[in-house]
C-alpha cells in the first residue's frame, strides 16, 4: 500500500509542476539558467525544402485555398498545445528597391481558429505597440524579432495580411513566383499534461510584473568587486578561482582591455577534463578584436569583461588562465558566488571552434554531444562569404528539429546585416567586415536534448564557402 501511496504522491507532485510552466518566469530569471528546461524547442521558418537557397516565399499555405499569393493570407506556423511561441524574426525586400522592409499586419490565432488575439500592423508588432515593447521585441540590423513569449494551451496560428502585395517577388526552388518575406517562429512544445495560461493582450498583472523583471535584468552592470590581480608570464598557467563543495558562480569578470593571449579553462565537480577550454576572447564572445558590447550572459565596457551565464557546481570548482602569448599579461579576476544548486541543476559548458574549410560539404559543426541538457547559445567569427549558410539543429538523433534561412538571420539580422554592427541582449553584430563576428543566446527559446544534440552551420549557401571559422558554443548538461 505504501508504494502505491508514494507512486500516487509522485504523479501529483509531477502534475503540480508541469501545471505551473510560464514562459515569463523563464523570462524573468536568468539566474535560473542552469535548470533543466522542460519540453521541445521547434521552429517553423521559410527554408528552401529542396536546399537550393531559395528561402523566401515558403509559407505552410496561403488561405483561403487556391487564393494568389498577393491576394490571400500567408500562414507561417500553425501548431498544437500546450505550448509557447518564444521568438518571432522577419525580414523582406522592398518591391522597388533593395532594402529591408516588412508591410503588413500580423495575426496570431491563440486557441480559437476564428478570432485572432493578436492583430497588429507587423512593424507596431516589433517594438511600437504594447505589450510588444523593446527591448523584447525590436528591429535589429536588417531584420526584425520578438521574444515575447506567447503562450497557448490548445492551438495557436501564426499569419501576415493586409500585405499589399508589398514586398518584391522571387520565383521559390519549386517554380512559384512568391513575395520575398523570410521568417522564423521558434515554439517550445510543454510538456505532457501542462497548463498553460494563453497569452492576452490585456496582461495580467503577475505577467506585467515578470516583463518588468526581466527587462530590468537585460540592463545589468558588471561589478567587478575587488578584483584579484595577476601577473602570468608567457606559458604560465594560473589558477584564478577555486571553490570547495557545493554553490554556484553567478558573475565573474576579467578586468583587461584585452584578453587576446588569454585562454580560460575550469573544472567542475572534480574533473580532470575541463568544461570550458577557450580564449578568454572567444568566450567572451568579442571576436578578434575587442569591442565594448551588452548582451544578456556577456558584455564588455571597454575594460571589464563579464559573465553571468550561471555555473553551478556540487563538488568544487576551478578556473584557470594561460597566458599563450610571448609577454607578460596583466589581469584582475572578479567572482561572485550565489546559492548552491539542487541535485537536478546541469553543468556549465563553452566549447572552442576552430576550423578552415574548404568548399563543398560537410557543414561546420559547432556542436556535437551525447546525454542530456540544453543548448543557450553561440558566438561565431565567420568570412562574410558564410553568411548564406543556414543553421540546423538536430535533437536526440531526429532528423532537424529547425532549419533556418541563413547565418545572418539565425543572429536576428537580415540582408548581411545591413546596417551595420548592433548589439542587443539576445543578439548583436559586433564587427561587419572581411570577418563577422556575432553572437545569440537561447533563454526561453532553449534547446532541450536528452540523448544528443548536434547545431550544424553551413558555410554558405550549400556549402560553397571557403575560410576559416572560429566561435564559441554554449550549453548545459546534466552531471555524468
Amino acid at each position: 500500500m505504501w508504494i502505491l501511496s508514494l507512486c500516487l504522491s509522485i504523479l501529483l507532485a509531477s502534475s503540480a509542476i508541469a501545471a505551473k510552466w510560464d514562459p515569463y518566469v523563464e523570462l524573468a530569471s536568468p539566474e535560473i539558467w542552469d535548470s533543466p528546461m522542460p519540453g521541445r524547442s521547434l521552429m517553423f521558418s521559410g527554408s528552401d525544402p529542396r536546399g537550393m537557397n531559395k528561402d523566401s516565399g515558403n509559407f505552410l499555405r496561403i488561405e483561403p485555398e487556391g487564393a494568389p499569393f498577393d491576394k490571400g493570407d500567408w500562414v507561417l506556423a500553425e501548431m498544437e498545445g500546450p505550448g509557447s511561441i518564444t521568438r518571432i524574426w522577419v525580414t523582406g525586400r522592398d518591391s522597388k528597391e533593395w532594402c529591408a522592409k516588412i508591410c503588413g499586419r500580423i495575426r496570431i490565432y491563440i486557441d480559437s481558429k476564428d478570432t485572432p488575439a493578436i492583430d497588429l500592423p507587423i512593424e507596431d508588432f516589433f517594438g511600437k505597440a504594447e505589450p510588444f515593447a523593446t527591448p523584447l521585441a525590436t528591429a535589429t540590423s536588417g531584420g526584425w524579432v520578438s521574444y515575447m513569449p506567447i503562450p497557448f494551451s490548445e492551438y495557436c496560428k501564426v499569419v501576415v495580411t493586409d500585405h499589399k502585395d508589398g514586398y518584391a517577388h522571387r520565383h521559390t526552388s519549386l517554380g512559384a513566383l512568391m513575395p520575398q518575406l523570410y521568417y522564423h517562429v521558434c515554439w517550445r512544445k510543454a510538456p505532457a499534461g501542462a497548463r498553460v495560461e494563453p497569452f492576452s493582450m490585456s496582461l495580467s498583472k503577475t505577467r506585467r510584473k515578470l516583463i518588468s523583471q526581466a527587462a530590468a535584468k537585460l540592463e545589468w552592470t558588471a561589478s567587478a568587486k575587488d578584483p584579484k590581480s595577476f601577473a602570468i608570464a608567457p606559458g604560465e598557467s594560473v589558477e584564478v578561482f577555486k571553490a570547495e563543495g557545493k554553490g554556484r558562480i553567478a558573475e565573474f569578470s576579467l578586468v583587461c582591455p584585452d584578453l587576446d593571449g588569454l585562454w580560460l579553462t575550469a573544472h567542475w565537480d572534480g574533473s580532470d577534463k575541463p568544461a570550458i577550454d577557450t580564449p578568454a576572447r572567444m568566450f567572451f564572445s568579442e571576436g578578434l578584436e575587442p569591442r565594448p558590447f551588452k548582451s544578456l550572459p556577456l558584455r564588455f565596457d571597454g575594460k571589464v569583461h563579464a559573465c553571468r551565464f550561471p555555473m553551478p557546481f556540487a563538488r568544487g570548482a576551478r578556473l584557470y588562465l594561460k597566458n599563450t602569448s610571448d609577454h607578460e599579461i596583466q589581469v584582475g579576476v572578479a567572482v561572485n558566488t550565489g546559492k548552491a544548486p539542487g541535485k537536478s541543476q546541469t553543468r556549465f559548458h563553452a566549447r572552442y571552434i576552430d576550423e578552415q574549410l574548404a568548399e563543398g560539404p560537410p557543414d561546420l559543426v559547432v556542436l556535437d554531444t551525447k546525454g542530456s541538457g540544453h543548448f543557450v547559445g553561440m558566438s561565431m567569427v565567420v568570412p562574410s562569404n558564410f553568411l548564406e549558410g543556414n543553421e540546423s539543429f538536430s535533437v536526440d538523433g531526429a532528423k532537424p528539429a529547425w532549419v533556418g534561412t541563413g547565418t545572418e538571420d539565425y543572429f536576428n539580422g537580415g540582408w548581411y546585416f545591413c546596417h551595420g554592427p548592433y548589439d542587443q541582449p539576445f543578439s548583436g553584430c559586433i564587427h561587419k567586415g572581411k570577418f563577422v563576428t556575432s553572437y545569440r543566446f537561447h533563454l526561453t527559446d532553449a534547446v532541450p536534448f536528452s540523448k544528443s544534440i548536434k547545431v550544424c552551420l553551413e558555410h554558405g549557401a550549400r556549402n560553397d564557402g571557403e575560410g576559416r571559422a572560429r566561435g564559441v558554443a554554449y550549453w548545459y548538461a546534466a552531471p555524468r
